[in-house]
């Protein structure tokens, strides 16, 4: 099946040790760049699509993701291939850009890529957040009494490049947050009033 295919591409390019999840949600089949030989998949390249602010506007964005290429068919020019399909069908549906978390360079900048900006976590204990006055207040919450849609549409407007994450995404956010409910790791935030 195409996600057991899927799923044998995942663990050669990226050394996934886990099977796909059969509830997660899936990105549709338009967003799929496939190269098969015969009835094998051989290369694919998958995208999302959202937006990135710049100048406080939400500009339509075709992320590239799960570029994978079987092994034994590595350096034919598939990898170029499948992003260029990509690329095309972004264009068509008015993404105007496109972003990706490259794993080698050499294939996204024949292609136009460039490294422009960084992904970054930070974790920081609530207890080192300092008010201006040097003082904290906050309260525990749950992730169910947070409108966090809306907190990260309200922050991401004044940051250019910050995403806008598609509707999938937030489904996927919220089905990994059952699953880890489900093993005892449950999302506990904090309110922060600075």
């Amino acid at each position: 099946g195409g996600e057991a295919a899927l799923g044998d591409l995942r663990r050669m390019a990226f050394g996934a040790t886990e099977p796909p999840d059969p509830d997660a949600p899936r990105l549709t089949e338009d967003r799929s760049s496939c190269v098969y030989d015969g009835d094998r998949l051989i290369a694919v390249a998958r995208t999302r699509g959202f937006a990135q602010w710049f100048g406080g506007r939400a500009v339509p964005c075709g992320g590239l993701s799960g570029v994978m290429i079987a092994t034994d068919h590595r350096g034919a020019g598939l990898g170029k291939a499948v992003v260029s399909d990509a690329l095309e069908r972004m264009r068509d549906r008015g993404e105007v850009i496109s972003s990706l978390y490259p794993t080698t360079a050499s294939l996204y900048r024949s292609l136009g890529y460039e490294i422009a900006g960084t992904y970054r976590r930070h974790r920081i204990p609530i207890d080192e957040l300092p008010g201006a006055d040097g003082s904290v207040t906050w309260e525990p919450t749950t992730w169910d009494a947070v409108d966090v849609r809306a907190t990260v549409n309200r922050a991401g407007a004044d940051h250019d490049g910050w995403l806008v994450r598609p509707e999938l995404e937030w489904q996927f956010a919220e089905h990994q947050r059952r699953k880890d409910s489900l093993t005892g790791d449950v999302f506990v935030g904090h309110v922060v009033e600075l």
